[in-house]
Parts: structure tokens; C-alpha cells; sequence
């Protein structure tokens, strides 16, 4: 695993992967492993533009081929579901994309880099019930009752369905479990320094926010613990961004 986790790694970067070294184990298990930590539609994106390593298995490239077009897919629908509920959501409900939606839209060449397995949103506290009942007038509702107990809580809810059917949405109005937990910022001060979602792709509802580039949300915290790969990708795209944001501030101070 380590030496598959190593090339892994070492694709992603651009840099030489010893790929010739991997037994016929870690071949088997490469297409899980990726999609497992989220990296399935980076890696093809790579292999696809500098050729697919010559030790590769046949069996295992068409494999991992199914797997990215799968997650494609799946990620487009969501991507479309998106849509859907910022507009069921309206302006006189404010948001700010979180996670993989958020970055997905903006800081990756295409948004299915950034795979999706839900949709997380932010509200105000105040707008939380009504948000709540916009989403469940398009078909939203709380999850089955084997796990209700888990649908919500002090800080979001679990929503789940829609018009596709399928999607789970996370409604979020805290960005930790409660108001005293050190990494729990000021809601006003977190609410200024969102931007206008400005997506790469042709698609937008007017008037939802995004976090700016500039800003490192907490709500990343839990990120390495799971997918580190998928989280180390994010953040270097989220630097390179803040880096050339800084860069065009200096340039028009500069000028003027």
C-alpha cells in the first residue's frame, strides 16, 4: 500500500512515479484506493494527458476508467441539483457554498476534479426553518428512521431526495458544533468574507456566495483525517489562487 500510495502521491505532483514497482496487489486495489480518497478524476486527468503508466494491467485501466465516468456522472448530477436548490432557495435566502461545491466550481479546471458526495450549505441561523421548508418544497426530507437521530443537530441538518431523487444536502447555519469551540469564528466576521460564486462553467444561479480564496475555513479541518490527498490538492489550488489574487492587488496598487 505504501508503495502504491507513494506513486499515488508522486502522479499528482508531476513528478517521476515508480509504477513498474507495484505487485499485481496494489494494481488490483489502485482503482479503489483512488476513488477512496477522492483523486480518480485528477488521476485520469493526468494519465490521459502524459500517457497511462506501461505496467498498468489492462483489466486495471478499464476498471479505473469505469470508475471515473461513474463519478462523473454522479458528479454532474449533483453539480445539476445544485442548481436546483440555490434557485428553490432564492435570494431572500443567502448562502455560502461549502466544500467540495465551492471548490469544485472555482478553483478546479472542470468541477468534476472535485468529486461530490453531497452538498453542504451554509445558512443564517435565522433562515435556517425556512430554508429548511424551500428545500422541502422541491422534495427534500429528513433521512429514513433508522438513522433520523442523526439527521440534525445543534449546528446542521441532514436533508435528503429532491427532484432527481438521491441527493443528500447538508444544511449547516455553525461551522463547528457549538459557538465555544476555539475553531467556531464570529458568524458576521465568517459571513464577510464571502465573494459572489463565480464558476468556471457556463451554469450559476445569481446571487449565491462562495467562501473568498483568501480565506481558510475551518470547516476544512476535518478534511486530512479522511480524504489527505484530496485535501492536499485542494489547498495547494486554494494557495496558487490566494497567490495570484495577491498578485493582481500589488499590480493595481502599483499602478495607481
Amino acid at each position: 500500500m505504501d508503495l502504491l500510495l507513494r506513486a499515488m502521491c508522486a502522479t499528482l505532483a508531476d513528478q517521476p512515479a515508480e509504477w513498474s514497482a507495484l505487485p499485481q496487489k496494489a494494481w488490483q486495489t489502485l482503482p479503489e484506493t483512488a476513488e477512496m480518497h477522492g483523486v480518480v478524476a485528477l488521476l485520469h486527468e493526468r494519465w490521459t494527458n502524459i500517457g497511462w503508466p506501461d505496467a498498468m494491467p489492462t483489466e486495471t485501466q478499464s476498471a479505473f476508467n469505469l470508475r471515473h465516468y461513474t463519478q462523473s456522472a454522479r458528479s454532474f448530477l449533483l453539480y445539476e441539483q445544485l442548481l436546483i436548490i440555490l434557485q428553490a432557495l432564492g435570494p431572500e435566502h443567502p448562502i455560502i457554498l461549502l466544500k467540495g461545491a465551492a471548490l469544485g466550481t472555482t478553483l478546479y479546471r472542470r468541477p468534476e476534479l472535485r468529486p461530490l458526495r453531497d452538498i453542504d450549505l451554509l445558512v443564517m441561523a435565522e433562515h435556517r426553518n425556512a430554508a429548511r421548508q424551500a428545500l422541502e418544497s422541491i422534495g427534500y426530507a429528513s433521512p429514513p428512521r433508522a438513522v433520523a437521530g442523526l439527521a440534525e443537530t445543534h449546528s446542521q441538518i441532514q436533508l435528503h431526495g429532491g427532484p432527481g431523487g438521491g441527493t443528500s444536502v447538508e444544511l449547516h447555519w455553525r461551522l463547528a458544533g457549538s459557538t465555544t469551540e476555539w475553531l467556531a469564528p464570529s458568524s458576521d466576521w465568517f459571513w464577510q468574507q464571502s465573494e459572489l460564486w463565480r464558476p468556471r462553467i457556463c451554469w450559476r444561479a445569481p446571487g449565491s456566495r462562495t467562501l473568498a480564496s483568501s480565506f481558510r475555513p475551518p470547516i476544512c479541518c476535518t478534511w486530512p483525517l479522511c480524504y489527505p490527498y484530496r485535501w492536499l490538492s485542494a489547498v495547494g489550488r486554494v494557495l496558487r489562487a490566494s497567490l495570484a489574487l495577491a498578485s493582481q492587488h500589488i499590480a493595481r496598487r502599483t499602478h495607481q
